[in-house]
């Protein structure tokens, strides 16, 4: 069964088990997300290794883009036109850590300018958002661009608003823990070509390994919460997220932004 996880951070530990890595071979596609040169340099060593059980995304991580001077963020720019980076991400907004109001401008203004580079590049974006969901969806449809929510958090209405806006919805673990009637409800109104699925690992673990390192092969736990709440057979999902990946990689944005 062909699983997808979109979103990883498995390059981000050095000591990670071995295991963890040929466990993830066993998955249709997976996301390496890169928010570094180091990353990056790991990330096409897999690819060497493995051309097609890999997507790369690279960006700069809201955080590290408010104190970024210009010449690194064009450095950041320039590698981006690399043929094995399949995603500018990811990229967005962080406002539960960050309360500063000039950092939060500076983290709008380097999001706004990622979003241009991946439209003159023609490629998709991954946001990250977190407790900045007016801001968020202000830039994304003043600045339209082909992308996905990573790791949805919002409500019903909030997810509504992004797929105007042309957005696929990334579900992670959090939809397989209690009390996530909130996410349950957007995972059972998402329309079933808007869906995708990742781990975001090492965090984010589903249940049953909650309190464990996440890694990419629990996505079939994920995976499994979405085809129960949207009532089809786990093969039959697994399908349609493999189908929507592909489109979200390859086809042009179309949103309804009035």
């Amino acid at each position: 069964m062909g699983f997808i996880d979109t979103h990883s951070h498995i390059l981000l530990y050095d000591n990670r088990p071995s295991g963890v890595l040929n466990r993830s071979l066993s998955l249709d596609k997976v996301g390496l997300i890169c928010l570094s040169f180091r990353d990056l340099s790991k990330a096409f060593a897999l690819k060497r290794r493995n051309p097609n059980k890999y997507t790369i995304a690279f960006g700069i991580y809201p955080e590290d883009g408010q104190t970024m001077d210009k010449a690194t963020r064009n450095a950041y720019y320039q590698i981006m036109d690399h043929p094995w980076i399949d995603i500018i991400g990811e990229i967005g907004l962080e406002y539960h850590w960050i309360k500063d109001d000039v950092l939060r401008q500076r983290q709008r203004e380097v999001f706004i300018e990622q979003i241009d580079v991946a439209n003159r590049l023609n490629k998709p974006i991954a946001i990250h958002t977190r407790d900045a969901w007016d801001d968020t969806l202000k830039i994304i449809k003043n600045h339209p661009c082909r992308g996905l929510i990573h790791c949805f958090s919002g409500s019903v209405e909030v997810m509504q608003e992004c797929i105007k806006c042309g957005y696929y919805i990334s579900f992670a673990g959090p939809i397989t823990f209690k009390n996530a009637n909130k996410l349950l409800e957007a995972v059972r109104q998402c329309p079933f070509d808007r869906i995708l699925s990742e781990t975001d690992s090492p965090y984010m673990t589903p249940v049953p390994f909650r309190g464990k390192d996440n890694e990419p092969y629990y996505v079939r736990h994920v995976v499994s919460k979405i085809a129960e709440l949207k009532a089809i057979p786990v093969d039959e999902m697994s399908a349609i997220i493999k189908a929507n990946y592909r489109r979200f990689l390859t086809t042009p944005l179309t949103c309804e932004i009035s």
